[in-house]
């Protein structure tokens, strides 16, 4: 109140803003509790020894080695996560094989860039754009300015220009039904788009992987015209352990002969609460709670599922979920 110090704020706020926009180089992993404790400990014992007149030196070694741990923990992390984000009403899902391997992420929404650089990425190997929908895309420019992107999937029967005005500078690959590609020793398989559709919708890049016998499918917004030419097609190769339920739980995807193949454990219903669309259908929740358990991000936020030693766990970030 008595000097004007208002500039020295202000310097400080434009600072740790600018800051906040870069993408660290050193990428540290998301720590559990088990970690946190350590590090507190460690801590500890480097500030003990500071305070010491005697031998200070030794006492920087466990923080020296425990930080070096941290900076290599992703090369030696075993476990495979998928993590479908809490985005709001739209997509956005993130594949982090394990051993530092690769990083997969399907579509671009929402606040899923905060996510990516909470969990220390610093590269994308493969960034797939299922179709051209907003909330499918609508980070996807911030996504290539804050991060090392490698290669860029979109649908091939989808809007072209559409993605040469969003990303430019990018080099961009066009695929469908039968391209497949390979990251660390996960086999990806493209199964959809079949052919050209006129519902912008059913041209989304369907997406089926395997992890230790754990199947994925994701499905974009995908209709039932689309989810019916896939049944033709593949049958019951379609099924899988994990759904990435079409179109947010929409009555316009996830038809009855395509689920009977699908067959899930899990569905996992990418949607935001009170939207204004009143997703998911309750139809559709119907037929998904018929055969399998579902999770919805309105929910129950990010839903994780991680792959160790032939082990799946489902950990969504918020337990209880709300009745319909």
């Amino acid at each position: 109140p008595i000097i004007p110090c208002e500039f020295l704020f202000q310097f400080l706020n434009q600072s740790l803003v600018l800051l906040s926009t870069y993408s660290y180089p050193i990428p540290v992993m998301f720590l559990n509790i088990y970690w946190i404790g350590l590090y507190y400990i460690c801590l500890f014992i480097m500030l003990y020894g500071l305070a010491s007149i005697k031998r200070r030196m030794r006492f920087f070694v466990p923080m020296i080695v425990f930080l070096l741990c941290i900076f290599h923990l992703r090369s030696i992390d075993p476990v495979t996560r998928v993590t479908f984000i809490n985005v709001g009403q739209g997509d956005s899902i993130l594949i982090e094989l394990g051993f530092n391997q690769g990083v997969l992420l399907v579509d671009s929404f929402g606040n899923n860039i905060n996510f990516l650089k909470s969990r220390g990425i610093s590269k994308i190997d493969y960034f797939i754009l299922t179709h051209s929908d907003l909330d499918h895309t609508a980070t996807a420019q911030e996504v290539v300015e804050a991060f090392q992107v490698q290669r860029i999937l979109f649908s091939a029967y989808d809007d072209v220009s559409y993605y040469e005005c969003l990303l430019p500078s990018q080099t961009l690959q066009p695929v469908k039904s039968g391209y497949c590609f390979k990251m660390g020793d996960v086999q990806f398989e493209v199964l959809g788009p079949l052919r050209s559709y006129s519902e912008k919708n059913a041209l989304s890049v369907v997406l089926k992987f395997q992890i230790q016998g754990y199947s994925f499918l994701l499905t974009g917004d995908m209709t039932i015209e689309a989810e019916n030419d896939l049944v033709g097609k593949y049958n019951h190769q379609l099924q899988s352990t994990f759904l990435k339920v079409g179109h947010h739980g929409s009555k316009t995807s996830s038809g009855l002969s395509f689920l009977n193949c699908v067959a899930p454990t899990y569905s996992i219903v990418s949607v935001g609460k009170r939207n204004v669309y009143g997703l998911p259908n309750k139809e559709v929740v119907m037929r998904l709670e018929n055969i399998s358990k579902v999770y919805y991000t309105k929910d129950s936020g990010n839903i994780e599922v991680q792959i160790s030693n032939n082990h799946c766990s489902v950990l969504p970030y918020r337990q209880k979920s709300t009745l319909f």
